[in-house]
């Protein structure tokens, strides 16, 4: 039976690869991208800032904020950024990056769950986008560690690929077709998200897929007050779900 060490354990070799050649094959240089980024930080942000409003100030965490491209656009904005990720490699491009972009961005690598707990209650808000959930194997344990590190009257932002894509659909050149599981509880094995950029086979990594009556389940806890939820089209396909995104505020 896969546990969250099994996932981490798999997840961590997958991410150390090359995970620093990547974003320099698909951003650029840290130099370059942080230009780029510096150039209109408003978008590099979209997905959150309709929700986090005015990040000037704020003390931001972002659990599994891979390349930092999130947290240093954010830091541009005003607020001071700390990532956390399982991947010296992402660290490496993450902090050369905020380097160039002169923002205040500073990585913790390790497990997440692990290494929030020498954060409670520290953040005005957390936020995460693309490619979260699946590295759990628990969601309520995820939640906890969310809970745990968000201030009270804090809020936590998630935005995450829709389990009705990622379970169940299957995508051809051409053509939509169901090919997946929504009901499995099955850890799977899947390419390294960045596997495609490199153009060459990397070491698998290990994910739980989840369907969206567990996240929002997983939510629906007594520090927690749920804000809104909203879903977005997927690239593929205008008439699919794609991408939803979660506001909750933690209690008093």
């Amino acid at each position: 039976m896969n546990n969250q060490n099994e996932l981490s354990r798999i997840n961590r070799v997958a991410w150390e690869t090359s995970a620093f050649e990547a974003w320099v094959k698909k951003y650029g240089e840290p130099e370059a991208a942080a230009s780029q980024i510096a150039s209109n930080p408003e978008h590099t942000a979209r997905r959150i800032l309709p929700h986090l409003q005015n990040p000037k100030d704020l003390l931001i965490a972002n659990p599994l904020g891979s390349h930092g491209r999130l947290a240093t656009a954010l830091s541009l904005l005003g607020a001071k950024a700390k990532v956390f990720d399982i991947s010296s490699s992402n660290a490496k491009y993450g902090t050369a990056l905020a380097k160039a972009a002169g923002a205040s961005v500073e990585y913790v690598v390790g497990d997440f769950v692990e290494r929030c707990e020498d954060y409670h209650n520290c953040f005005d808000a957390t936020v995460m986008e693309l490619g979260i959930l699946h590295y759990f194997h628990s969601l309520p344990e995820f939640v906890s560690a969310l809970v745990q590190i968000t201030k009270p009257n804090g809020i936590i932002i998630l935005v995450d690929f829709h389990p009705f894509t990622k379970k169940l659909l299957r995508f051809g050149e051409d053509r939509i077709e169901v090919g997946g599981d929504y009901f499995s509880t099955v850890a799977e094995r899947a390419p390294t998200p960045y596997e495609e950029v490199l153009g060459y086979k990397l070491p698998p990594c290990l994910v739980r897929r989840w369907k969206l009556s567990d996240i929002l389940s997983a939510f629906l806890v007594p520090e927690l007050g749920i804000v809104s939820f909203s879903e977005e089209p997927a690239w593929e396909s205008e008439k699919i779900p794609g991408i939803f995104t979660l506001v909750v505020k933690r209690h008093k």
